[in-house]
């Protein structure tokens, strides 16, 4: 696939797999050699997250924090793995 081709055809399954296992919303990330090559989120949670995180005034400090525990939770289960 080239271009955006293959965005189209991985959100695509992405909404497939949420809609058949009911799954309300989930980020996801795609990063190579320490750059994110993707990002976005799915469903009608993530977007009420947001506004959430945003509108308290601590939000950003949370989402931060949030951030840095899912990468090393992240990093410490591909790092067993040996990907």
């Amino acid at each position: 696939m080239q271009g955006t081709e293959w965005r189209q055809a991985f959100e695509e399954y992405v909404q497939k797999v949420m809609k058949e296992n009911q799954i309300p919303g989930v980020i996801v990330g795609l990063a190579k050699d320490g750059q994110l090559l993707y990002g976005k989120g799915f469903g009608s949670l993530v977007p009420l997250l947001m506004r959430m995180l945003i509108l308290l005034p601590s939000g950003i400090k949370f989402l931060i924090w949030l951030w840095e525990v899912l990468v090393c939770k992240f990093y410490l289960m591909i790092s067993h793995q040996g990907v």
